[in-house]
């Protein structure tokens, strides 16, 4: 027989796995989250219906994303890890996180919710990775949280959003041709 608490997790689970695949995760993902097993989502599947394909591996995808794509992924674990230090738990404060990405990118996101949970679990260390690959510093030149290679010492030149700025200012030579000095 079941308690209270074992039926309150169970339920709170299935919430969880009806709220990632409405962000549109994977089988895996929602599995790794939810530790609900595939006969569990087949045996829900009017009310939950897991993305299909193949998961993403993100930490060979980062070092080869656009800029666009690197600030958004910092925006994201930058809010996953204020939510973690809030007290939320891991799996809450990724769809919160996710859920906050997508309402102020609206249609135009770059990064799935698959993708987002690769990052999560490289930065935090959990779930399908043993250790953490990713970390969120700040920039010594803007203070942006930028996502970085673990280990890697924080520098302005690197920093996605240094470098967005940087590409938005006119170059010296561009100037002198527009009669701008």
């Amino acid at each position: 027989m079941c308690n209270a608490s074992t039926f309150d997790r169970r339920i709170d689970a299935l919430a969880l796995a009806r709220d990632c695949a409405l962000l549109g995760a994977r089988a895996r993902t929602i599995h790794l989250l939810t530790g609900l097993a595939d006969r569990e989502l087949k045996q829900y599947s009017h009310l939950i219906q897991p993305a299909q394909g193949r998961a993403p591996d993100t930490r060979d995808w980062y070092h080869t994303a656009t800029l666009h794509e690197r600030i958004e992924s910092s925006i994201l674990m930058a809010n996953f890890q204020y939510l973690r230090g809030l007290g939320f738990g891991a799996a809450q404060s990724l769809v919160e996180s996710y859920r906050f990405y997508r309402s102020c990118l609206g249609g135009r996101c770059r990064i799935s919710f698959d993708r987002a949970f690769d990052l999560a679990a490289h930065t935090a260390g959990m779930w399908l990775a043993h250790c953490p690959s990713f970390q969120v510093l700040p920039c010594p030149a803007c203070r942006a949280q930028g996502l970085q290679t673990l280990g890697a010492v924080p520098a302005g030149s690197r920093c996605p959003f240094c470098k967005l700025a940087a590409s938005a200012q006119p170059r010296p030579r561009a100037r002198r041709r527009r009669g701008v000095r």
